[in-house]
Formats: structure tokens, C-alpha cells, sequence
């Protein structure tokens, strides 16, 4: 597991500093519902996307209404079918920890649609497992070029009983 994380943190840097397409860093404000609880987080991400491949890195501070609050971060790659500008099928590969005792990380699979540009609007839908003990989720995201290479985004995700619904900002360069 641990060969894997280190293989996918070495192509984000790798992307962080040859990304020919674009760059982008993100922030978001989540409200999660699991299995009727509560919860909030604030995520940040960075991704860099070339011609046929986005790599991105990801942390959030999720503070439930019950229980502490847990700090998660994730790596992965998607890779594209098609062109990114006008909207591809994909496949992704993931890592995510956190900082939970008694929880493992786990690898992630995603495969979707998406259109991902330097401007105009994108949007992305996919569904996603892992290799641990976990539903597939649904996931629907939409972001709208503001100008200037602001952009703000909207997302949700549902798995079984687990819905989150995000709002957020993404800078593009």
C-alpha cells in the first residue's frame, strides 16, 4: 500500500511541475449527512492536468456534530479516453488516509464523464469504490468559469445512506 501512495504522491509532483493544460487550487465548504448526523468540512485541493491525465491532491477537516473531528487527505490520478476540453470518459486511482486510530487507508476507483477545461463550464459525473469495505458512490459536479480563471463549483456525492453536498471556489492558471 504504502509503494502505491509513494508512486501516486511522485506523479503529482511530477504533474504539480510540468502540467501543460492547466493548474487549479480549490476550496470548498461541505455539509454531510451520515446516516442522519451531522457533519461539516472544509476542503482544500490542488490538481494539475496535462494532455491526457489530472493528478490531484486533496485534505479536508471534517468536524461531525457527534464524536472528534478527523483530517483526510487523499492522491490520485484520472486518466482520460478522449479530450479533457470537450468532455472524455474516464478511469481514476486513488489513495486516501487520515488521521483516525484504527482506520486504514484505502485505494479508490472511479470511472466517469467529465469535461475538465481552462474555461467555460465543466462538469464531471462519475462512481466511485474502494477496495475496503465500502459502497459505490455517485458523485455530480458542475463548476462555472467567473472570469479571469475564477470559477465556482457545486458538487454532491451519495453513497447508501452518506449525501454531501459541496460549495466552492476554484483558481485556474
Amino acid at each position: 500500500m504504502n509503494k502505491l501512495l509513494n508512486i501516486l504522491f511522485a506523479f503529482t509532483f511530477i504533474a504539480f511541475v510540468q502540467a501543460d493544460d492547466h493548474k487549479s487550487f480549490g476550496v470548498q465548504y461541505a455539509d454531510w449527512d451520515i446516516g442522519g448526523l451531522g457533519a461539516s468540512s472544509v476542503d482544500l485541493g490542488y490538481s494539475a492536468q496535462n494532455d491526457n491525465m489530472i493528478f490531484s491532491f486533496g485534505i479536508l477537516r471534517a468536524d461531525p456534530d457527534f464524536g472528534s473531528g478527523a483530517t483526510i487527505w487523499s492522491s490520485g490520478v484520472d486518466f482520460a479516453t478522449g479530450d479533457w476540453e470537450v468532455g472524455t470518459p474516464f478511469f481514476g486511482l486513488s489513495y486516501s488516509d487520515s488521521n483516525v486510530s484504527d482506520v486504514d487507508g484505502v485505494v479508490g476507483y472511479e470511472i466517469g464523464y467529465a469535461r475538465s477545461a481552462s474555461s467555460g463550464t465543466n462538469y464531471s459525473f462519475s462512481f466511485t469504490s474502494c477496495n475496503d469495505d465500502c459502497d459505490t458512490s455517485t458523485n455530480l459536479g458542475f463548476s462555472w468559469d467567473i472570469g479571469n480563471g475564477n470559477n465556482i463549483g457545486l458538487s454532491y456525492s451519495v453513497e447508501d445512506d452518506n449525501d454531501t453536498l459541496g460549495l466552492g471556489y476554484i483558481k485556474k492558471w
